[in-house]
């Protein structure tokens, strides 16, 4: 089955339809067809039919849907109307053909702006589409218009014929052995589909097949509307005509929070490793849907601020908003109750330490498995204690066995540090979004500015809470979601969709090379969580295993990374500074270095052995979804062991932000979770 970018407008005819059909039936997945792309014109924007790419080149086909030919001559077709009228058309052949002159200029231009005046012709042919006329008349009309540029409906209905016509459409003497290159097959698709190009600091980047159809997935089911009750029907179904699930779970298996979720937004999760590329698709899927519904309102939203400010500079050219969602439930908050401080993550700490003696549960379970319950609880949006009693605990949180009575102490404990919040007028982070969830309900901010669409990145960390937030800010009925996320990388809580009130089977799309890393720097990181049973297990969610793709022929090259074993702390402060020096002489710019730490606390001492130098210094919490030319990672010792699969999700994500280098260290003893870092092939290690 062929790939399709794009759709039909509304109002396409019969026959595109079929011919759209067809081509996407009974091609093979190495063809792409692209549905009415624009085409430049020294005067105006042309929009041919279809463009269907592949390894032979690209053909243009123009589709017409006459039902009676009178006669023809090689520039017109006299044709016969429903109504028996004669109308006389352009050769629709001829058509077709000056659209695929036309693609050849922008390549040739294009050829010659990258200097390559010389370069080899690329392929391209054309042919009519005439699927409403029997074959005798198809026929005929090759004498007049060249034989094999006019098809019928039979060409398209048989896989083996359609195939046969897209290959000898072009003359033997103009197919390139081998078939064409994939700079050229980019060529092609950044003239006819711009969107798929992006420009980058470290070059021009073009988006792969299955990111360029993410982009480009068709928002609205097209449907004849006759009346305006079935066009406000029309108007509330799926945006997405891709997403409807192949199977779903039954409405009462899910939280109940979650029910109204699934039922009135439509929903895209795009899943990937790190570094394939989630968050450039989504970029570009938001800059999509801003060219092609203009007065659409939309939003990217976010966790972290650094991410956010990055996101900004990205879609600037755009009208696009680009938040964080903790910004977005601020927003709403009265302004007494909107300032910020470092003091909220120790809200919680600091309370439970001043009621221990009152509330014995303390001590019972502990401080920071307490901790951790309340939290979850809070994230998953539980509101009453019968509900916390039924609901069968996961992951971390099932290791804890809590009995009943232990249970209802933990909400008893709650319920208190939630009154005794609201009494002194104070929120944390976790308690963010019930504030915000109670000023959204609240009718006096029905006029709340809403977005048709919402795009989420770093999905994977947001708690099932955070979505009962958003969607508040969606156009009720219609809203669109689009979710990114790596189970991988889930380093702050870990929820299934299932929890969080989302069906994904049939909704998802996977990208599975991790093109941002080198193959020898994401093959050591990989090694860190290859075969670990719970990260397998989230991968597994949606219905099938999944392991990234990694092709040494796809995946750029490099310098192995490198562990370094310091004698003391000093010792790799001074490794760091060294480092950076040689990098630096390397001709890597300091502002395209990172320093990540495991703790806040550790980045002091980096901030002033580099101090003069634009190096980023920054926590690994902190840097989801960037990435950097180079990266060092300090004090492995630091990590603690009391979960090893949130610290090897951490410290692979950590690594996985470097693009070219990367460079670890550590003083005394190296985690045991992290042997195997030593012994890997992928990683050269340097004693002291």
């Amino acid at each position: 089955m062929a790939e399709v970018i794009g759709n039909l407008r509304e109002n396409a005819t019969e026959g595109e339809k079929r011919t759209l059909k067809f081509l996407k039936q009974n091609l093979p997945k190495e063809f792409t067809v692209y549905v009415e792309p624009q085409v430049f014109s020294e005067r105006e924007m042309r929009y041919p039919d279809f463009i269907v790419v592949s390894n032979y080149g690209y053909v243009v086909l123009e589709v017409k849907d006459w039902i009676q030919i009178q006669k023809v001559d090689p520039q017109r077709a006299f044709i016969v109307t429903k109504k028996g009228e004669i109308r006389e058309e352009k050769n629709p052949v001829y058509l077709a053909r000056e659209y695929g002159f036309q693609v050849e200029a922008e390549i040739k231009k294009r050829q010659n702006q990258m200097g390559k005046e010389k370069a080899e012709k690329i392929s391209w042919s054309y042919a009519a589409v005439l699927p409403n006329l029997p074959q005798s008349v198809i026929t005929q009309l090759w004498k007049a218009w060249g034989e094999g540029f006019v098809w019928g409906i039979s060409d398209l209905s048989l896989p083996d014929l359609l195939l046969a016509r897209m290959k000898n459409i072009f003359p033997d003497y103009r197919l390139q052995k081998g078939g064409l290159t994939r700079e050229q097959l980019n060529l092609i698709r950044g003239v006819i589909f711009p969107i798929v190009e992006i420009s980058r600091p470290e070059g021009t980047v073009f988006l792969d097949q299955t990111q360029e159809s993410v982009v480009a997935e068709p928002v609205h089911v097209e449907k004849t509307i006759e009346t305006k009750a079935q066009k406000k029907e029309a108007h509330l179904q799926s945006l997405f005509e891709s997403l409807q699930p192949q199977e779903s779970v039954q409405e009462e298996e899910l939280p109940p929070e979650g029910r109204k979720l699934v039922q009135n937004i439509s929903i895209r999760l795009l899943r990937g490793y790190a570094g394939s590329g989630k968050t450039l698709v989504l970029i570009q899927r938001a800059r999509y849907l801003s060219k092609i519904y203009p007065d659409w309102k939309i939003a990217v939203v976010t966790f972290n601020k650094l991410l956010q400010q990055w996101l900004e500079s990205e879609l600037e050219s755009t009208e696009v908003k680009v938040r964080t969602f903790h910004g977005m439930c601020l927003s709403v908050l009265p302004k007494n109750l909107q300032e910020e401080d470092d003091q909220k993550e120790m809200l919680l700490d600091r309370w439970l330490d001043s009621v221990e003696q009152t509330y014995p549960i303390i001590d019972i379970v502990g401080k920071a498995a307490l901790k951790q319950e309340i939290n979850w609880i809070r994230d998953m949006g539980i509101l009453r204690s019968e509900d916390y009693l039924q609901i069968e605990r996961h992951g971390l949180g099932a290791k804890l066995r809590l009995s009943k009575t232990y249970r209802e102490g933990v909400f008893n404990l709650l319920e208190a540090y939630r009154q005794y919040l609201r009494q002194n007028t104070l929120w944390d982070w976790q308690e963010l979004p019930y504030y915000a969830l109670e000023c959204l309900q609240d009718p006096q901010h029905s006029s709340i500015s809403k977005f048709n669409a919402i795009l989420i990145d770093e999905a994977q960390d947001w708690a099932p809470v955070w979505l009962r937030v958003i969607q508040y800010f969606l156009i009720p009925e219609n809203g669109l979601l689009f979710l990114a996320d790596d189970p991988s990388q889930s380093i702050y809580r870990l929820f299934s969709w299932k929890e969080k009130g989302i069906e994904v089977v049939g909704r998802t799309r996977w990208l599975r090379t991790p093109y941002r890393n080198t193959w020898e720097i994401y093959n050591a990181a990989y090694q860190l969580i290859k075969g670990n049973p719970e990260i397998e297990k989230s991968l597994q969610e949606t219905g099938e295993p999944v392991a990234p793709e990694l092709s040494p022929d796809q995946m750029r090259h490099g310098a192995k990374p490198i562990l370094k074993r310091c004698s003391d702390i000093a010792d790799e402060l001074t490794f760091i500074k060294n480092t950076v020096y040689v990098l630096t002489q390397q001709n890597i710019r300091e502002n395209q270095i990172a320093v990540l730490v495991r703790f806040k606390k550790d980045m002091e001492a980096i901030k002033s052995e580099l101090r003069g130098t634009e190096v980023v210094v920054n926590p690994i919490h902190g840097f989801k979804g960037l990435e950097k030319q180079a990266v060092i990672i300090p004090y492995l010792q630091k990590f603690t062991t009391s979960d090893e699969t949130a610290e090897l999700r951490l410290l692979y994500m950590a690594m996985t932000r470097a693009r070219s280098q990367l460079y670890l260290s550590y003083s005394g003893t190296l985690p045991r979770i992290f042997e195997r870092l030593k012994g890997s092939e992928w990683i050269d290690f340097l004693g002291m």
